[in-house]
């Protein structure tokens, strides 16, 4: 008997346990206290809510950073992109919310807690960013960015992917899961909405929203979300945000959000 036709055969917790979820992690950067007099608290409840449901309905091993500091950012994304351990990362997930800024020659920066208005030296480079996450040795990454502006990241990500990046593979679970556990992939989703704003009393913005609701819809009923079914929400905005991959993407590589 074939091998995709043992794993069909396996209970789902027993088939998840094959491509090791506690291999997954998510990092979450917020920030909710500003000197510019910007009140951001509603980040607080958005923030915790991805984040219980990438714990507990997706097995993921996950950190948050409230109100962070460069060296937070930089130590912490270090560490998991590290791949000289047993315990390397397989997956890793990061979330970034807040605010930004832009200069005057249209480059995007992370506002953090301590920065002043317009010390750009003292926030976090968008192109830092992707300067980092290019060598990432993680063999599945994907970058969530809800900050206003963060689309112009695509400025900093160089790459000549062309294909399609989101293919709809109408294959059984188990072989999705094994074929795309093999390929590296590197994306990221970037806001093209210029403001933090919120959705009424759900005090989420639409793009975390958007997030929130594909987790919750577990996969459109197989239990696993592919970047696919991912951008078919993200298509749903108002505001469509950019959604691309790092030059070091693998044709048919995937970011899967398995239900443990």
């Amino acid at each position: 008997m074939k091998k995709i036709t043992l794993l069909l055969l396996l209970p789902a917790f027993l088939l998840n346990a094959l491509y090791a979820q506690d291999k997954n992690a998510a990092l979450f950067f917020y920030t909710t206290d500003y000197t510019l007099n910007q009140d951001k608290s509603f980040l607080d409840f958005q923030t915790n809510s991805i984040k219980d449901d990438l714990m507990f309905t997706y097995g993921f091993r996950a950190s948050s950073y409230k109100n962070y500091s460069k060296i937070n950012f930089i130590n912490s994304i270090s560490n998991e992109c590290a791949a000289d351990t047993s315990n390397a990362t397989k997956q890793l997930f990061i979330y970034i919310a807040g605010i930004s800024a832009r200069d005057d020659a249209g480059n995007g920066y992370l506002i953090l807690s301590e920065s002043d208005s317009l010390a750009y030296d003292q926030m976090i480079s968008f192109n830092d960013i992707a300067n980092l996450l290019s060598n990432c040795q993680v063999q599945h990454l994907l970058l969530f960015m809800d900050v206003p502006y963060s689309s112009s990241i695509k400025n900093d990500i160089k790459t000549n992917i062309t294909e399609n990046l989101f293919p709809n593979d109408s294959i059984p679970r188990a072989e999705l899961i094994s074929s795309k556990f093999k390929l590296k992939a590197s994306y990221y989703i970037a806001s093209s909405d210029n403001t933090v704003s919120t959705i009424g009393r759900s005090r989420f913005s639409p793009l975390s929203s958007k997030l929130l609701e594909a987790f919750r819809n577990y996969g459109d009923g197989d239990d696993v979300i592919t970047m696919y079914e991912l951008n078919g929400y993200m298509q749903m905005l108002k505001a469509i945000p950019e959604m691309s991959v790092f030059a070091v993407h693998k044709s048919g590589g995937d970011f899967l959000f398995i239900v443990k």
